[in-house]
C-alpha cells in the first residue's frame, strides 16, 4: 500500500511598502526655503532618525539638507559682498573729501605785486565857519556850524580859572534841527584835537561873554541854538581841529572843522600891559583889563574882539562872533602907537585895547 503526500506551496510574502515621510523631514524641507540653516540642521536630524531605525534616508530630509546649505552659503556670500561694497564706498568718499597732503618740498614763492595800504577813513573836514549836516542814531538830522574858536578864552569869573600851566579854549557852535528833534548836551558832543596831536574833552567852566549860557540842547525841527563849549589845554598847545558827534559822541556821523592858528609858539600881547587911550570922537567905556568899547559895542562882543586878536595877533579883517546877536561880524584890526590895537566894524562897532 502506498502513501501519497501532498505538498502545498506557500506563495512568497509581498514586499513591504516604503514608509511615508515623517513630519521632521517635511518641516526640514519647508524651513530650507525660509531659514536655510535651520532647514539643513532639521534635515540632518531626520536622516539620523531614519538611520537609527534601519530605514533609508528620507528624500525630503536629503533635499532639505542640500537646499539649506546651498541657500546658507549664498546668504553668507551676499552678506560678505554687501559689507565689502560698503567699505569700498566709504573709502571712496573719504578719498574725495580729504585734501591731499601738503608737499614736503617747499613751493616756489611767486613774488606778490606791491600793493598800497588803503588810506584810513577820515571825516570830511571843513573850514571854520562852515555848516555840516549830521544825523544821530534815531535818524534826527541837524546842521552844525563851528562859528568861532576863542584861544585863549578868558574865564567868566575868578571861580572859573584853568589849572596851572593850562588855558581855556572856547568853541562857539550853532545847532539847527532840520528834521526830528534834538535832546543832547553840547559838552558831550564836542571834541578838540590839539596841535600836539592829543584830543581833549570839554570841561565844566564858563568863559567871558558866555557866562550863564546853557549847553543843554532841547530843540524841535526848525529851531536853533548857539552854545559855547570850553576846553582846557596845556599852554603852548593850540586847537588844530574841532569835532561834533551826535548822541554824546556815540553816533557814526561826525562833523569836523580845521582850525588855522598863527599863535602856536607865540605869545599874544597881554591886554593888561597895554595902556590904551580913548580915541578922538569915540564915547568909550572902560570894561576892564585895559579894554575900551564904543557905545554901540556890547561888553561880551568886545571881549571876543580881544580874544580873536590873541588868537591871531595880526592886522587885518577877522570874523568875530557876537553872543548878543548870535551872528559873526567883520572887524578890521589896526596896530597903532606902542602896542595899541583898534578894531572897527559896521554899525559903529569899536574896540580899543
Amino acid at each position: 500500500m502506498s502513501h501519497h503526500t501532498e505538498f502545498t506551496t506557500i506563495p512568497p510574502a509581498a514586499p513591504a511598502s516604503p514608509p511615508g515621510h515623517d513630519r521632521l523631514a517635511v518641516w526640514a524641507f519647508v524651513m530650507a526655503w525660509l531659514v536655510p540653516l535651520a532647514g539643513a540642521i532639521m534635515g540632518h536630524v531626520s536622516n539620523s532618525r531614519h538611520k537609527a531605525a534601519g530605514l533609508g534616508r528620507d528624500g525630503l530630509a536629503v533635499a532639505a539638507v542640500v537646499l539649506g546649505w546651498v541657500f546658507t552659503a549664498i546668504s553668507a556670500l551676499a552678506v560678505i559682498l554687501v559689507v565689502a561694497l560698503a567699505g569700498l564706498s566709504s573709502s571712496v568718499n573719504t578719498a574725495l573729501t580729504t585734501p591731499p597732503p601738503a608737499s614736503s618740498a617747499p613751493a616756489a614763492q611767486t613774488p606778490a605785486a606791491p600793493t598800497q595800504a588803503p588810506a584810513p577813513a577820515t571825516d570830511p573836514t571843513g573850514a571854520l565857519g562852515t555848516t555840516d549836516n549830521v544825523t544821530d542814531i534815531d535818524g534826527n538830522a541837524y546842521a552844525v556850524t563851528a562859528k568861532q574858536v576863542i584861544d585863549p578864552a578868558q574865564p567868566a569869573s575868578s571861580y572859573d580859572t584853568p589849572d596851572a600851566g593850562k588855558h581855556f579854549v572856547g568853541v562857539v557852535f550853532t545847532v539847527k534841527v532840520t528834521s526830528g528833534k534834538l535832546d543832547d548836551a553840547a559838552d558831550n558832543c564836542a571834541q578838540l584835537m590839539g596841535s600836539n596831536g592829543q584830543s581833549y574833552d570839554t570841561t565844566v567852566s564858563s568863559i567871558a561873554g558866555y557866562d550863564g549860557t546853557s549847553t543843554q540842547l532841547k530843540l524841535n525841527a526848525g529851531e536853533q541854538q548857539t552854545v559855547a563849549v570850553v576846553f582846557q589845554v596845556p599852554d603852548g598847545v593850540h586847537p588844530a581841529t574841532v569835532k561834533w558827534t551826535p548822541d554824546s559822541g556815540m553816533a557814526d556821523s561826525t562833523a569836523t572843522w580845521s582850525v588855522t592858528s598863527t599863535t602856536a609858539g607865540a605869545q599874544a600881547p597881554s591886554a593888561q600891559s597895554v595902556q590904551a587911550a580913548p580915541a578922538t570922537g569915540q564915547d568909550l567905556r572902560d570894561i576892564g583889563g585895559g579894554v575900551y568899547a564904543g557905545s554901540a559895542t556890547s561888553t561880551a562882543f568886545a571881549q571876543n574882539v580881544v580874544a580873536a586878536w590873541k588868537h591871531d595877533p595880526t592886522a587885518g579883517v577877522k570874523q568875530v562872533y557876537s553872543p548878543v546877536t548870535g551872528q559873526s561880524y567883520a572887524m578890521t584890526y589896526q596896530l597903532v602907537g606902542a602896542g595899541t590895537v583898534i578894531a572897527t566894524g559896521g554899525n559903529g562897532a569899536y574896540v580899543q585895547f
